[in-house]
Formats: structure tokens, sequence, C-alpha cells
């Protein structure tokens, strides 16, 4: 799957204040709404995301890929890909 991230936000709990820092785009309620579930699901994994300074990534919509190697043999080195 590809999909080109529309949000970057900082977020870390101060005072008992979640404080957001947008990176890249903006915050919205619906972005802020998504950093507090994943700061609590996070919890049940032994994560406490809220102590810390985390990215949080939001991209508006994935879209389905099928890119295949087809030649023989291991990939040497990184590859990285343009996508513009």
């Amino acid at each position: 799957m590809i999909g080109k991230v529309c949000a970057i936000i900082a977020a870390v709990e101060k005072d008992g204040e979640i404080e957001y820092e947008a990176e890249l785009g903006d915050v919205t309620n619906e972005h802020k709404d998504t950093i507090v579930k994943a700061m609590e699901d996070a919890l049940s994994y032994g994560y406490a995301l809220k102590n810390y300074k985390h990215k949080y990534f939001f991209v508006d919509k994935f879209y389905e890929t099928d890119f295949r190697k087809v030649s023989k043999r291991a990939p040497m080195g990184v590859k990285i890909f343009d996508l513009k």
C-alpha cells in the first residue's frame, strides 16, 4: 500500500494537557481524537506514549499496490524510488 502523508503531528502530555505541534499540515479535532486513542491503546501494550514526544503520521487514503520483484537474487544496497 502507498499513500501521501497529509499531516505530521508531534504530541506529548504536559501538566495534564496534551500539547500538539504540527510539523506538516493542520491539527484538526479528528487528528487530536486519533492521537488520544493511540495513546490510550498503547497502554495495553506497555507503552506510555503520553510521557514522551512522539510523531504521528496521517494519510488521507491508501492505495493498493502490486510491485513484485522479477529479477533473481537479493537486491544489493538500499533502493529509493522517487514517486513524484
